[in-house]
């Protein structure tokens, strides 16, 4: 009937925010193509079991589309049970409020009951039906969803208070329902609106006018797209607040705008002032080199440089001690008494007994003698090979006559075959042969697995190159100081790297623009490798692609000892650095510095005033 799609239209639109809720709870996540079908299924009236097929294949799983189809009919009937009751409350109002302003009869709109020929007496009977057929519906709803019966009564009883009312309402206004405002024909139903341009009724509520959402993805990602820049905005605009207690002064506003260009015009003369400034400083250079030239050709340079590097002596001698370091320890006073009158009290630690210092042993010598090895000729060593073996034989044979070890198996191979196992051979051959077959393998195995385990690992192997390698120096430490003249080629920088890392020796590269140190400190062994790699193997005469920088005839050609020069060689009783490393510093004072940390810039003193000394040659 048209009542019943009055009840049924608007309580749909209604559910649409819970049903999304309910599918979100559900499922764990919004689902329009199922929100889309238990709106339809519920506009065309389907059934349970109808329902459950329909969303069956979009949920994939019964238990879930069942608990959600229950739930989902069960708000619909209760959602379109309190819509009727609003609208048919609403009709009585406007009816009462109509009589109330006494409008004739004339001008008062007709309900739908009476433009279809309808009486009081029909509405009243069609309504206590509808209430009939509602209280069925509710029964069996109850049945299905396993209510009590105490719920059951309850909103039977309430439909029962619901019906009495509306009767008791009816009798005692007999032309209510008659008196609704006729609407007139041919003209639309006035709209109403309040300030802000919103939809209303009569009463001063508002409308709530369903909303078309996108069912397609890409519509739902842009309006969450925009819902979240909005929300952004407002974040933004409520963290720019500076009442907010989350806004911070120090921080400056960043402007999105770019900023406008403007001219700049040069001040007259600027140019000139720059221009004078270039050609003093041409100037000034061109006249340092003069002065560089003529204190070259004079040799007061060198002198410079080496006065520079020279400690100063005059100061280092005017400073005398008062006591000597190793007369402090008797002296009781603390200074040299009078020599003329001495006494035992101006000494402390001196009597009458004799004191035999422990004796110290210079710093290169071991401390235990060494004993000259004894080396044994080709024959001696097979003679005592021969004795060896004679003795460990014959013990064997005494632990088997005395039962303490096994008879070891007879050593069969196919050589004697014959002649360790005579009749045994010539009645089965070939088991024999087999046997003695299995024998040889066998020994071999054992050979061969005897081998292996004596075989070094790989770490086995490293720390034994490494043992052999590392020299004891405790005795003292063998220090090389070389002075190369260039070291641009990368692949000599490489192996003088290398080399130095796989010797296991200390020390470190300093590359300068002037001068390029290296100091070594190790063992004598490796030492002597080292040097003979820098001074003999290495060919500094080449370019980064292999070639020879100079030519067969070129009588200008630098010799070895050019390139490279071993500057000092010597022993100390510790080593000053305790790794290998590479320095590039730019002037000398900083490499000087560096090797000052180590307490060996004296290194570099000595280097740089032969380096002087030879620019002058």
């Amino acid at each position: 009937t048209q009542t019943d799609k009055m009840a049924t239209s608007n309580p749909v639109e209604e559910m649409r925010p819970w049903i999304t809720s309910l599918v979100i709870s559900s499922i764990g996540m919004q689902r329009l193509d199922i929100v889309d079908t238990s709106i339809k299924s519920l506009y065309g009236d389907l059934k349970r079991k109808d329902a459950i097929e329909q969303l069956k294949p979009l949920i994939r799983d019964d238990s879930v589309t069942l608990k959600f189809v229950d739930s989902l009919y069960k708000k619909f009937q209760e959602v379109k049970t309190a819509h009727f009751q609003k609208s048919l409350g609403a009709a009585v109002k406007r009816s009462s409020e109509a009589v109330a302003d006494g409008a004739p009869a004339s001008k008062l709109r007709k309900s739908r009951f009476e433009q279809d020929g309808s009486t009081s007496e029909d509405i009243l009977t069609n309504t206590m039906k509808m209430l009939e057929d509602r209280k069925r519906t509710v029964a069996a709803l109850a049945a299905q969803q396993g209510m009590s019966l105490e719920q059951t009564d309850e909103k039977s009883k309430k439909a029962a208070e619901l019906q009495a009312r509306i009767q008791a309402t009816l009798s005692a206004k007999p032309g209510l329902l008659s008196n609704v405002l006729q609407r007139v024909p041919g003209k639309p139903t006035p709209l109403l609106l309040d300030a802000e341009g919103r939809t209303i009724d009569k009463s001063g509520k508002k409308v709530p006018i369903p909303q078309r959402r996108p069912d397609l993805m890409a519509n739902v990602k842009a309006m969450k797209k925009e819902h979240f820049e909005k929300a952004s905005k407002k974040v933004t605009e409520s963290a720019k607040d500076e009442d907010s207690p989350f806004y911070d002064q120090r921080l400056k506003p960043m402007m999105g705008q770019r900023n406008v260009r403007s001219f700049k015009f040069n001040e007259p003369g600027k140019f000139v002032k720059v221009a004078q400034a270039m050609r003093a400083k041409a100037q000034l250079e061109k006249l340092q080199s003069e002065i560089e030239s003529t204190a070259k050709k004079t040799g007061i340079s060198a002198a410079t440089k080496l006065a520079l590097i020279t400690p100063n002596i005059d100061t280092v001698q005017s400073f005398v001690t008062e006591v000597e370091w190793w007369d402090s320890l008797i002296l009781a006073t603390g200074r040299y008494p009078n020599t003329e009158s001495l006494t035992e009290g101006d000494f402390k630690g001196i009597g009458k007994l004799i004191e035999h210092p422990i004796p110290v042993y210079p710093s290169g010598e071991p401390n235990k003698p060494l004993s000259m090895q004894i080396y044994l000729t080709a024959e001696e060593r097979k003679k005592l090979r021969k004795q060896r073996r004679r003795e460990a034989e014959l013990e064997k044979q005494e632990k088997i006559q005395l039962g303490l070890a096994e008879k070891p198996e007879t050593k069969v191979k196919i050589s004697n075959l014959m002649r360790v196992l005579k009749t045994e051979a010539v009645q089965d051959p070939t088991k024999v042969e087999a046997h003695v077959r299995a024998q040889m393998e066998e020994r071999k195995r054992k050979h061969e697995e005897t081998n292996l385990s004596r075989k070094l690992t790989k770490k086995q192997k490293r720390a034994k190159s490494i043992r052999k390698l590392t020299e004891d120096t405790s005795t003292g430490v063998h220090i090389n100081v070389f002075r190369v003249h260039d070291l641009s080629n990368p692949s000599i920088k490489f192996k003088v790297d290398t080399n130095a890392q796989q010797l296991h020796l200390t020390g470190c590269l300093i590359l300068n623009k002037e001068l390029n140190l290296v100091v070594v400190e190790g063992g004598p062994k490796c030492l002597k490798k080292y040097r003979n790699l820098l001074l003999k193997r290495i060919k500094w005469a080449i370019d980064k692609k292999g070639h020879s920088t100079e030519k067969e005839g070129d009588e200008d050609r630098k010799t070895h000892k050019e390139y490279c020069q071993l500057v000092w060689e010597g022993t100390r009783q510790t080593r000053s650095f305790y790794n290998w490393s590479i320095k590039a510093c730019k002037g000398e004072q900083q490499a000087r510095d560096h090797l000052k940390k180590y307490s060996a810039e004296f290194y570099w003193d000595l280097a740089l005033s032969q380096t002087i000394v030879e620019e002058e040659d």
